[in-house]
């Protein structure tokens, strides 16, 4: 039988659980970073090859080259390339597609070294780097936590 309010808390419901790591009464284990997810599309009139290849090699060179990389203590930099062929299978299975060719996501320990990254000189050039291979003409998306 359920228990609570889910309207204004948490509602539990009868459930058997396989691990007790993952039981209510477990603590969540949160990790001490905050990570920022950020989804935008290529530019419409380049390939789906240039825009990899660029976002791959260039655009990684430039954002850990970046002084404020170390300087603001990025613990982790990590990419996604979801190609054409990625977004079709995504659909054979019945999902609705997030509909992005890529997803950059950075791991930093607080939020005050994001903010000095996101504000540092040298993500301006990351910045102007985009004009080669993104189309931020709707704007990048972001999900932090």
């Amino acid at each position: 039988m359920p228990t609570g309010d889910r309207a204004t808390g948490h509602q539990r419901i009868d459930h058997k659980f396989n691990f007790e790591l993952f039981d209510y009464d477990t603590p969540v284990k949160f990790q001490p970073c905050i990570k920022m997810q950020f989804f935008f599309s290529k530019l419409p009139e380049v390939s789906w090859e240039h825009f990899s290849k660029h976002y791959a090699h260039v655009h990684s060179d430039f954002t850990v080259a970046a002084k404020s990389f170390g300087a603001h203590q990025v613990q982790r930099y990590t990419q996604q390339h979801q190609s054409p062929e990625a977004k079709a299978r995504l659909k054979t299975l019945g999902m609705d597609l997030l509909d992005y060719d890529g997803c950059s996501t950075l791991w930093f320990r607080n939020w005050d070294d994001a903010e000095a990254f996101f504000t540092s000189p040298e993500y301006g050039a990351l910045a102007a780097d985009c004009a080669h291979f993104m189309d931020v003409s709707n704007g990048i998306k972001g999900m932090a936590g």
